[in-house]
């Protein structure tokens, strides 16, 4: 049974507890707690890219400008030998965001896309593909299209490259612009985005698909290069974005008209060829309840014919994959309650194998060509984000990331804080239901201090997930930030949260509100009845569905 306790604090007043602490509670600046201008000096990895010969690992960083109002990414880069990686070195320092850093299948070069200004004119605010030398050097702008673009992939052989832009604006949109009628229409279908292949030497680009059937999303090259393996919506409507299928085109005639080989109700995407060319690997849905549906991994002929799921032997979602080089593997993340880590499964058994630790946010990850390296981005309540190099033994066994090793240390800063404890919280739900989430304590905190004032923050979705991810950042959670002022802070992940299996993500479904909300409520309970929450000093807040919520909850309590 739940108590019915007040919740006399909502999102729209939450921030006057930083103003106000509850008497007996602690400011950050008495306590070495991190202050708010603190958590926008912790800077976010990623965009890992391993070079093909495995010597050296491009990646971007991204930091917080508050004097500016703005962010930055730059891209960095670290070389290794026989004595290990070397210190990582700066590339690029512009003050527009430079991303999605490739290498050239030569590993001496690397392309990028930046919105930098080139002559100062209109284009400069275009998202455009640069070329730089890793060894040295300015970077050079390789390409400019009429529109930004949006992604891109090296050809196999190096000499080309494949992007996607967005169609320009047609004569009827300018004048609209021009007799000031730029008006936004509700789920009016936007400019259709294509494949185009630009020569690598020429500079001359030339468009692979268009018209308005459709509009382009993932895509990638077949081994050979010939051909395309691309996502697609029927339109640029919002309300058809989770309408993909999978589509395969020519490279080489753009006349050829592209040939669909999915037809689901749910969105299909991320198409990957086989090492060779026989199959594509996709991630869908057979449902369109795309929202409370996990992704399914897909195996079907490039000719089309029988769809064949090959999904992991277990309740968990192959996220985003790689096929391993002999094709008989994939890799790929995912969240299992509160921890995401890097898996490998066999196409032969399907049963997923954890290679890291259980622990933390295991995030972006990339391996070299003969996979013995694995780098990657880690993280958890007590260390921010860096990089992380390791060695990977024999690819099917359990946890078999051995020998792995911090290669950064752009956060470092972070180590003199005085950061609050942090665990996972389990407890049950009315129903029986196992729910947990995350608990970050105040500074200092013991049980005789005696209850705290608790902030419940609920998160997104409902599919969000809060996992353990560091606690004191402006981009991933900022519950330090409370547990500084003395706050005991609650994440919660009741049902309908991602991580917890397809039927964790459906008890959610006709009853926002109900259950969901007493797993909030029991949490709550749980914390009262140890010790740790006041009953009477209870602060809610949300985003999104949290928004919802906690709109519901300070009408239910």
């Amino acid at each position: 049974m739940v108590t019915s306790w007040r919740f006399p604090v909502s999102a729209a007043t939450i921030l006057a507890l930083f103003a106000g602490q509850i008497a007996g509670q602690e400011a950050a600046a008495d306590n070495g707690g991190p202050t708010l201008e603190d958590l926008f000096t912790v800077k976010s990895l990623g965009s890992v890219e391993v070079s093909p010969d495995g010597q050296a690992v491009l990646y971007t960083v991204n930091r917080a400008d508050l004097n500016e109002n703005e962010t930055d990414t730059d891209i960095w880069m670290l070389r290794r030998d026989g004595s290990g990686w070397a210190d990582p070195v700066q590339l690029t320092r512009s003050k527009q965001n430079d991303t999605n850093p490739q290498w050239r299948p030569e590993s001496r070069t690397f392309a990028f896309l930046s919105s930098r200004e080139s002559d100062g004119d209109d284009s400069a605010r275009l998202q455009k593909i640069y070329l730089m030398d890793s060894r040295g050097g300015e970077a050079q702008e390789l390409f400019a299209h009429e529109t930004s673009i949006s992604s891109f992939q090296w050809s196999p052989d190096g000499t080309s490259i494949a992007f996607r832009a967005t169609d320009p604006e047609s004569k009827l949109e300018k004048d609209r612009k021009e007799n000031g009628r730029d008006v936004n229409v509700e789920d009016e279908p936007g400019r259709p985005s294509h494949l185009w292949i630009l020569d690598a030497e020429s500079g001359e680009a030339h468009r692979v698909t268009g018209g308005d059937s459709f509009t382009v999303g993932q895509f990638d090259w077949s081994p050979d290069g010939g051909r395309f393996a691309f996502s697609a919506t029927p339109s640029g409507r919002p309300m058809d974005s989770w309408k993909s299928d999978v589509y395969v085109a020519s490279a080489h005639d753009p006349e050829a008209t592209p040939m669909k080989l999915t037809d689901n109700p749910g969105p299909d995407a991320n198409p990957q060829w086989s090492p060779d060319a026989r199959y594509l690997y996709y991630s869908g849905q057979l449902t369109d309840r795309y929202q409370v549906a996990m992704n399914r991994l897909f195996r079907m002929s490039v000719d089309g014919g029988e769809i064949e799921d090959v999904s992991p032997d277990a309740d968990i979602q192959a996220g985003a994959f790689t096929l391993s080089s002999d094709g008989r593997g994939a890799f790929f993340s995912t969240t299992t309650g509160t921890t995401r880590g890097i898996f490998y499964m066999s196409l032969d058994d399907r049963r997923p194998v954890r290679l890291t630790p259980d622990d933390g946010v295991y995030g972006s990850a990339d391996l070299s060509d003969d996979e013995r390296l694995v780098v990657y981005t880690y993280e958890n309540p007590n260390e921010p984000v860096e990089l992380y190099a390791a060695s990977l033994s024999q690819r099917p066994a359990a946890e078999s990331v051995v020998a792995q090793e911090a290669i950064t240390s752009h956060n470092g800063h972070t180590s003199g804080w005085a950061l609050g404890n942090t665990e996972v919280l389990r407890w049950k739900g009315v129903d029986g239901r196992d729910v947990e989430g995350i608990l970050v304590y105040p500074h200092n905190w013991s049980p005789d201090t005696g209850p705290r004032a608790t902030v419940v923050k609920i998160h997104g979705g409902p599919s969000g997930v809060y996992v353990q991810n560091f606690q004191a950042s402006s981009s991933t959670s900022d519950a330090q930030r409370y547990a500084a002022d003395g706050y005991v802070v609650l994440l919660p992940n009741p049902r309908g949260s991602s991580g917890y299996g397809e039927s964790g993500l459906q008890a959610v479904v006709g009853d926002w509100g109900g259950l969901d909300f007493q797993d909030i409520m029991t949490g709550v309970d749980t914390l009262i009845a140890r010790g740790i929450t006041h009953p009477d000093s209870l602060g809610v807040m949300g985003w999104s569905y949290g928004g919802y919520m906690t709109a519901w909850t300070v009408t239910q309590t």
